[in-house]
């Protein structure tokens, strides 16, 4: 089974926040997060910060939230963060 074959949406995955805009950033991803997750088995949906934020309607279909990449909180953004925050 490979990686993309878990990306999987609803209550029981995880959401991987990365942002492929930094590509170098985004070239870590797969060795350190897909792996580990196809690993375990953990179905995930990775959600790109560069095309937008998810809102707090998002955030709540996923029993995970994992900011995948150094400094995405910044990406994240403040709209991002409270929605994150709303959610919880």
């Amino acid at each position: 089974m490979s990686d993309k074959e878990l990306e999987s949406d609803g209550n029981g995955s995880v959401l991987l926040l990365v942002n492929k805009s930094d590509p170098e950033a985004f070239k870590q991803v797969e060795p350190a997060m897909l792996s580990a997750f196809g690993h375990l088995g953990i179905p995930y949906k990775i959600w790109d910060l560069s095309a937008g934020s998810p809102s707090k309607k998002d955030y709540i279909n996923y029993s995970c939230v994992i900011l995948g990449q150094d400094h995405i909180g910044k990406r994240l953004g403040q709209k991002g963060a409270e929605a994150l925050s709303d959610a919880v």
